[in-house]
């Protein structure tokens, strides 16, 4: 990995004599900073004698038989829809089920990641598994308290790590798995504080549009607080009646009757 190494070329120099084929892969954001490598690269292809390859995720196919190779007692077709194509994340998931170690070994591999990063990164990170799916560079900014070039840093970091990429509608995390991870990994207290702040912003702007009252009662529901998460799902059931989502509108106004029984007789 090109991370890891600082120049190929002590090892192309000192081999020049045999036929030799060198395989490096690496992430572009990686890239970008390792001026070693970009250097090196430059001179390869200077003397055409490197091929570079965009790789793209695994097809399917490509996974199983990557699976069912390396790891021939786990099943292969559970695991290859997990992966999402992603031939590091499909072996670490299938030697993982077959330790019996699933969310050991996923925590260890974005633990590694995590250690790298710069604690304003890892803090926008957390914030963004809570905002997912609905990522971007507006809800970053309110609620992770980073300016405009510490925001961007973070996210360069984040990137050079293939944990958080951009994409047309926002930012998305590598793997729902990795998302899942950093989640999992912050205290309930944190989780319920960060969701109960989120949905106290969205209560004033939700009132007449439909997706932000949904998002705004996904966030209530995991906030701790019965009271903003029955009346998150009441606006939210109102709303779905006025467009004439019925279904919709039972099912919110049964999920905030659950809520309504935790609360005092003063409330």
């Amino acid at each position: 990995c090109c991370s890891q190494l600082r120049s190929p070329s002590p090892l192309l120099r000192t081999n020049a004599q045999f036929p030799i084929w060198v395989v490096l892969g690496a992430r572009d954001a990686e890239l970008e900073s390792n001026m070693a490598v970009l250097s090196t690269l430059r001179g390869l292809r200077h003397a055409k004698i490197l091929q570079q390859e965009l790789l793209q995720p695994l097809d399917e196919d490509s996974v199983l038989k990557l699976i069912s190779d390396q790891v021939p007692v786990v099943d292969s077709q559970v695991i290859s829809q997990k992966s999402q194509g992603n031939p590091l994340v499909a072996l670490e998931l299938a030697r993982a089920v077959a330790d019996g170690d699933v969310l050991g070994t996923l925590n260890e591999l974005v633990g590694e990641r995590i250690a790298r990063m710069r604690e304003e990164s890892v803090s926008m990170l957390q914030w963004a598994t809570v905002l997912a799916p609905h990522i971007s560079i507006g809800a970053l900014l309110r609620y992770t308290g980073l300016d405009d070039q510490a925001l961007d840093d973070a996210l360069e970091d984040s990137e050079k790590n293939g944990i958080l990429f951009a994409t047309e509608s926002g930012f998305q995390f590598s793997h729902g798995l990795v998302a899942r991870s950093i989640y999992r990994g912050m205290s309930s207290a944190r989780r319920k504080s960060m969701h109960r702040r989120v949905a106290e912003n969205l209560e004033n702007d939700a009132a007449l549009d439909l997706k932000l009252a949904a998002n705004l009662a996904r966030h209530a529901s995991k906030s701790g607080d019965a009271l903003l998460a029955a009346r998150s799902l009441v606006l939210a059931s109102k709303l779905c009646l006025r467009f004439y989502a019925n279904d919709d509108a039972f099912k919110q106004a049964e999920k905030g009757l659950s809520f309504v029984q935790e609360l005092s007789g003063a409330d």
